[in-house]
């Protein structure tokens, strides 16, 4: 019985979350320099809707000019930085990244696995093959996270 409380509480929070998401407002649909900000605004008098819908394009507007400015940044720095691509698992270093990105797939895959089967049988059988899996997701979790850690250890130091 608490289950399905838990359940409902979760499922409702999730759809309040989504009602605050707001209006996205789509400028990507024309090239750069075609469409300014002016072209965007009301000649007018405006409603609160309309205000609110305008905020949320100027707002589009200022997060677009950071992000390109941000992703300018970031590929100056990446140009400058002679980091070489990652190897495969026949590295001595990098096989770790992959051991730790397999670990946490698989811990990923597991855990999923063992929460359909949980909520799906909670009353029957099914029950106890879900803790064995969320052990074996927990152990892939736990296992990844140590090899994270010494690719970590062996890259940077």
């Amino acid at each position: 019985m608490k289950i399905k409380y838990l359940l409902l509480s979760l499922s409702m929070a999730l759809v309040a979350a989504t009602g605050y998401a707001g209006n996205s407002v789509n400028t990507e649909d024309n090239p750069d320099g075609i469409v300014q900000m002016e072209d965007l605004m009301a000649d007018k008098a405006l409603v609160k809707v309309d205000k609110q819908l305008l905020k949320a394009e100027k707002q589009q507007y200022r997060t677009e000019k950071r992000i390109a400015w941000f992703s300018k940044v970031i590929n100056k720095k990446m140009a400058k930085s002679k980091q070489k691509a990652l190897g495969g698992l026949d590295d001595p270093v990098d096989k770790y990244f992959w051991y730790w990105l397999i670990g946490w797939g698989a811990g990923l895959v597991l855990t999923i696995i063992a929460s359909a089967i949980a909520v799906g049988g909670a009353f029957s059988s099914g029950f106890g093959v879900a803790w064995v899996l969320f052990f074996l997701g927990w152990l892939a979790w736990i296992g990844g996270t140590i090899m994270g850690i010494i690719w970590l250890i062996k890259k940077f130091g």
